[in-house]
């Protein structure tokens, strides 16, 4: 009788308040584990790689590992987790699955920043403009009006500003979005 490569307790995934997910996973065998690795799929079930996380390789003790995806897709999220042994072969799969509930049509990450700002656009192809304004009112065009398309990641490096509070608004023509930004040293 052979030992399996990973003894999983659990593997959840739980949608946070700031539009991310925490997957958590706990194990309580680990024989010759090298590493995690996580993929996500939106409803076409079509999994990509997100995180490699390293394993314990063994271990007799419950241990907790986690990981935050900044990125999860508006709607269903299905998680693989493959544990990896030391000869690079998938010793075990586990699936998990969480779903995304926003009104707003867009993600921003990270926040704060030192420099890079990302925003996932998640509604259909829409005319958006995007500015960042200081405490003083002074404003930055980002973006000026163009048509977004629906789950692409635009980004702006902020890098020209100082660190301090801003004001990021995002227009569309249906409404106007209004975001704090903080952009660190």
């Amino acid at each position: 009788m052979s030992i399996l490569p990973v003894t999983l307790t659990f593997f959840e995934a739980y949608a946070q308040a700031n539009q991310t997910v925490r997957l958590v996973w706990e194990t309580i065998l680990e024989v010759d584990n090298a590493y995690y690795v996580l993929a996500r799929a939106g409803q076409d079930l079509h999994f990509e790689t997100i995180a490699q996380i390293e394993g314990a390789g063994q271990s007799q003790i419950p241990l907790l590992y986690q990981w935050i995806d900044t990125e999860p897709f508006s709607g269903i999220n299905y998680y693989r987790l493959q544990a990896i042994d030391i000869y690079g072969e998938v010793s075990d799969t586990f699936i998990t699955s969480v779903v995304m509930e926003t009104d707003s049509p867009y993600h921003l990450y990270p926040n704060p920043t030192p420099d890079w700002l990302y925003m996932k656009w998640q509604l259909g192809a829409s005319p958006v403009s995007v500015s960042i304004h200081n405490i003083s009112g002074q404003e930055w065009i980002l973006s000026p009006r163009q048509q977004l398309e629906p789950n692409k990641t635009y980004a702006w490096n902020l890098k020209f500003l100082p660190p301090g509070l801003y004001i990021l608004q995002i227009k569309t023509e249906q409404r106007r979005y209004v975001e704090k930004i903080i952009l660190q040293p």
